[in-house]
């Protein structure tokens, strides 16, 4: 049943799933109301047990590296929208201009 889980474990995270074991978390018999289903109890700590694991991937993803590639990809993103959007405006202004210069069709 271990080796199982280790393997089955294994292929997802390096799928990019996080996974967490459930099995030495400290569940006794009356924290289950049958083969499956959690009591109350269980529940909680189940979601103890979550929270925990949770906290633990925001700790690991927070690191200054990571903010930094963030913040440069903000800047990036808005950095070369203000290319497009100057690129098309100066488009816009073309075709609005006449082909010909105004004075011709003047005369």
């Amino acid at each position: 049943m271990e080796i199982s889980f280790s393997n089955g474990s294994y292929l997802l995270e390096k799928a990019g799933f996080h996974v967490l074991s459930t099995f030495d978390g400290g569940f006794a018999p009356a924290d289950f109301g049958d083969t499956v289903h959690l009591t109350p109890a269980g529940g909680q700590l189940l979601a103890h047990l979550v929270a925990d694991s949770v906290r633990a991937m925001d700790a690991a993803v927070n690191t200054p590296r990571r903010a930094m590639k963030a913040c440069l990809r903000v800047i990036g993103s808005f950095a070369i929208g203000i290319l497009f959007g100057v690129f098309f405006h100066y488009v816009l202004y073309r075709i609005s201009l006449p082909g010909e210069p105004f004075i011709y069709f003047a005369f």
